[in-house]
């Protein structure tokens, strides 16, 4: 396995790709195309089409909908109800207090280079309702809030248009708006990974959704005003929901949640064989069963009854009929030979998007915000890939505080250029199909156990630290006198506080000593610190450098040992083996004396041998994820290492 991922590795090529656009299409020929979007000439406005309806209306019908809720029964009568109001009398999006007062922010540069779309976009929208105007400056409301419009590029050639709502910074609508009064619960690869497992080889899978998603929702005519946005002169408002409002998400969540209860009651279809993403609804059942073919009749019934615009199957990208090859979240899968691939635009498009971040070190606020989103749907599929992820998870972070600024241009570290490059040879070495993973990969029943434990740093107490046990093993170090007397910080807070931190330091002496026991298996090593365990389970932490460096440290070394690695919680002290960590961690060496002779467990007398390089980084524990290189070179000097030895 190592040869054939080493062979990958050594044949991809890291370069710029074509990304292949489609020719743009406009729905609206007759508009001439202009010299200068900033104003749009007679010619123009005499072919763009007029909305003067200043109130919008949901495509959903809630008489129908409210019928059918009653004839199938609902699961969440609360939201159904919550759903129901939003549609008769509009949504209502949150903005609050100060923040609904007037204001001005200009449209992208990026919205002028491509213009013929955004009119396009936006000539489409005044046809089908969902926008007013064009209306004339001098009858734009003086209370109306102008908002910027930014633009993402489609795969056809057209453009989403987005309201900046996040824009003037401190008097902007997502300002006023508190998010956690409308909350959204969105699937992700991993769960869709668990549901074709579930269905298994050869299983049929599928893709709905919905055409115009969020227009289906009108907006309360009350918050109508702070929809406006201006294009080649003229103003417009939109009357439904809109992409860029922090709180459209949520209201569109539970109205496609409300529906998709529906379907499944009325096709009698399991809710766990189905993933939501927003508007994708994808969904799978095993090669033997016509439950999807049911759930898609369902489906289509259910939405032509109540409203709902289902986008066409003509785009598979879009969506697809029950079939066993589609494109779920970006990705590719082959459930005839139970394989994964990325399409090779999307390759592309992430691909240059991390080259040109590598090259100038730097990004805007929306290229790291997209990049980083398609790794995230990409990261399940790469069992360790998740040790990857701090640095990058680091900077999506920091893109995400200056939302209101798509533009802004912000510095990116040498670490997390090293991540993105890491997943860029991984993707390119992916290019081809590769197996799809279990969704929980369970260790086999010869897993070789070990125990770990660790104190907090302190003066009290003499010879706190760390210790664990493994098999007729064990080892114990103490914590420097720096740790324990507060002295020595990582990112200004006391290494001697960090509980989780510390705790997972047990378990990457514990692999560097399961070299010989564990070596080709399993090892399974139990800790009493949950947030030790979320940690390694994530792959990192945000709020811990400290953390995301040992839990990384711990996968590179087990990659090198060939040794699959778990971490799970066990409560202090209730077991022997936790009982004999717990006494070493307190230099306690009666008490795991006596907890083994009772036992009848027979330790080695002298502690195992920790390489000299990890017994230095304990002493002075940094942020330094080229920790693992460096014991495995270490290593490899009297042992064969993969990797490391010739």
């Amino acid at each position: 396995m190592w040869n054939w991922w080493e062979a990958k590795f050594k044949n991809v090529e890291i370069r710029k790709e074509p990304v292949v656009m489609k020719e743009f299409c406009p729905k609206f020929p007759e508009i001439p195309v202009q010299e200068d979007y900033h104003n749009i000439n007679k010619a123009g406005w005499e072919a763009f089409p007029v909305n003067n309806n200043s109130v919008g209306k949901s495509n959903i019908d809630p008489v129908a909908l409210k019928r059918t809720a009653d004839a199938l029964g609902s699961s969440d009568p609360e939201r159904l109800e919550l759903v129901l109001n939003r549609i008769k009398l509009g949504a209502k999006i949150g903005c609050k207090g100060q923040f609904r007062g007037p204001s001005i922010s200009k449209n992208s540069r990026e919205a002028y280079k491509v213009g013929r779309q955004v009119t396009d976009a936006v000539a489409c929208w005044v046809k089908d309702g969902y926008v007013q105007g064009p209306v004339e400056e001098e009858d734009v409301p003086v209370e109306a809030k102008i908002n910027g419009i930014l633009t993402r590029l489609k795969p056809n050639g057209s453009v989403r248009v987005i309201l900046n709502l996040s824009a003037p910074r401190g008097l902007s609508v997502n300002d006023g708006i508190d998010i956690e009064e409308f909350p959204a619960s969105m699937s992700s690869t991993q769960a869709w990974v668990k549901v074709l497992n579930k269905a298994g080889k050869n299983c049929w899978i599928t893709k709905v959704d919905w055409a115009d998603a969020y227009k289906h929702m009108a907006v309360a005519e009350e918050d109508l005003n702070l929809q406006w946005f201006e294009w080649g002169g003229k103003y417009f408002k939109e009357l439904c929901l809109i992409f860029g409002c922090a709180s459209s998400a949520g209201i569109y969540d539970a109205t496609a949640k409300t529906v998709l209860d529906l379907v499944c009651r009325r096709a009698k279809f399991p809710k766990n064989m189905v993933c939501q993403h927003l508007d994708d609804m994808v969904a799978a059942a095993p090669q033997q069963s016509e439950a999807l073919q049911k759930f898609v009749a369902a489906y289509q019934e259910v939405a032509a009854s109540i409203g709902v615009k289902l986008a066409p199957t003509t785009d598979p990208d879009k969506a697809f009929l029950p079939c066993k090859q589609g494109v779920v979240f970006g990705v590719l899968y082959n459930t005839t030979d139970w394989t994964w691939s990325i399409p090779e635009n999307k390759m592309a498009t992430i691909g240059n998007a991390i080259i040109e971040i590598c090259q100038t070190g730097e990004t805007k606020v929306r290229q790291a915000q997209s990049v980083v989103g398609k790794l995230v749907h990409i990261k399940p599929l790469v069992p360790t890939g998740k040790f990857n992820f701090f640095h990058i998870m680091r900077l999506s972070g920091e893109a995400n505080k200056w939302n209101h600024e798509p533009q802004k241009v912000l510095p990116v570290t040498e670490e997390c250029c090293k991540q993105l490059m890491f997943w860029l040879h991984l993707l390119n070495a992916c290019k081809q199909n590769i197996t799809i993973p279990k969704g929980n990969e369970t260790l086999p029943p010869w897993t070789i156990e070990a125990y770990t434990d660790a104190a907090g740093g302190s003066l009290e107490e003499l010879g706190k630290g760390t210790g664990g046990v493994l098999q007729s093993n064990w080892f114990y170090v103490p914590w420097a006198k720096r740790i324990n007397a507060g002295a020595w910080k990582v990112e200004g807070i006391k290494v001697g506080r960090k509980l989780s931190a510390l705790e997972l330091i047990g378990p990457l002496i514990a692999v560097v000593a399961a070299r010989k026991s564990a070596r080709g298996g399993a090892l399974r090593i139990w800790v009493d610190n949950s947030g030790s365990v979320a940690i390694w389970q994530k792959g990192y932490s945000t709020s811990c450098a400290l953390a995301s460096c040992i839990v990384t440290t711990i996968a590179a070394v087990a990659a090198a040992l060939n040794i699959k690695v778990q971490l799970a919680k066990i409560t202090r002290c209730s077991s022997v083996g936790a009982a004999m960590a717990d006494a070493l961690s307190k230099a306690d060496f009666t008490r795991f004396r006596n907890e083994a002779q009772t036992a009848g467990i027979r330790m080695n007398t002298d502690p195992e041998v920790i390489p000299t390089t990890l017994l230095s980084w304990i002493d002075k524990p940094t942020v330094d994820f080229q920790l693992a290189n460096r014991i495995l070179e270490e290593l490899a000097e009297t042992e064969k290492i993969l990797g490391f030895s010739a």
